[in-house]
């Protein structure tokens, strides 16, 4: 079935975004993206674009600091559109860059630019989140301090986690009927269920199921840390790789791969520091959105 109250009149051509899924980062958006797009009423051109969190200012040359120049491709609203002026217009046109919930700017850009966008945001137990977001900086070489040492409530993997003001913000700049929030332990315990119900807020056929078997950025951990960080350091792969010849960076690739094993549980003490860590800001996600979120606040088993 469709739902046609999603349709939204326009008066001029559409040029941007019908939908955006905001967030937050390790909490299913990847999977998300290969679902949707495989949607036939869906057009998306691209993950992690970021266009709407580049504000020319502070927050921007913080994260090409950190994650390099290219962080922000897309920079302006021409080239922006761009992405979508060939779409078919009667489709429904989205995006998913999970950095626009952590955003102090991106409400605001979005709102002044479409105002009628709908908002889907995925939040997952902050303590699983922050754990998750460790384990990826390590494996892209950015994270070198042992693991009982790694999450001083100053780091980004846990910052990234205090989802009540960034879903404020949106709050502050959007009615509440445009934000979709979608737990992502009820998106991993039926991916059915939950895209039926995505697919229904933004208005296309909630009938359409996507290949749910495929498993999607499904985390892995080096088996050795110091052989990682001699492949993923910034000059390794800024400088020294792409002088490398076909045949060489093939190998790389093959010798990292072959370095990664199963990401590893996180440790009891770890998960009680991080719930002590994110109590409080639990609680008051939970009295502004009127989410259960009980289950984030059990102890470690």
């Amino acid at each position: 079935m469709t739902n046609p109250g999603a349709a939204r009149p326009r008066t001029a051509p559409k040029t941007l975004p019908d939908f955006l899924v905001i967030g937050a980062a390790k909490a299913g958006t990847s999977a998300l993206y290969r679902y949707m797009r495989e949607h036939p009423q869906i057009f998306m051109p691209g993950k992690e674009i970021r266009f709407f969190a580049y504000d020319d200012g502070p927050e921007a040359r913080d994260r090409m600091a950190r994650f390099g120049r290219d962080h922000f491709e897309v920079r302006s609203l021409a080239a922006y559109e761009a992405l979508f002026a060939e779409a078919d217009p009667a489709l429904a046109w989205g995006e998913i860059a999970p950095i626009y919930l952590e955003s102090p700017s991106a409400p605001r850009r979005i709102r002044d630019l479409a105002p009628q966008v709908r908002l889907i945001a995925s939040l997952r137990n902050p303590v699983h989140r922050a754990f998750s977001g460790y384990v990826m900086q390590v494996r892209s070489g950015r994270e070198g301090r042992e693991m009982r040492d790694a999450f001083d409530p100053a780091s980004h993997h846990v910052q990234a986690g205090f989802y009540h003001a960034q879903v404020k913000r949106y709050l502050d700049h959007f009615p509440k009927e445009q934000l979709m929030l979608v737990l992502y332990e009820d998106f991993a315990r039926d991916n059915a269920a939950t895209l039926a119900r995505v697919f229904d807020f933004i208005g296309v056929d909630t009938d359409f199921a996507p290949p749910l078997h495929e498993r999607h950025n499904v985390s892995t951990y080096p088996r050795s840390k110091l052989f990682n960080s001699l492949i993923e350091n910034r000059l390794t792969r800024d400088v020294l790789r792409p002088a490398l010849p076909g045949w060489a960076r093939h190998l790389a690739r093959r010798a990292k791969k072959g370095n990664l094993g199963r990401a590893p549980k996180i440790p009891p003490e770890i998960h009680a520091e991080l719930l002590r860590i994110y109590r409080d800001d639990i609680l008051r996600l939970q009295d502004l959105t009127r989410l259960d979120l009980s289950a984030w606040l059990e102890p470690p088993a």
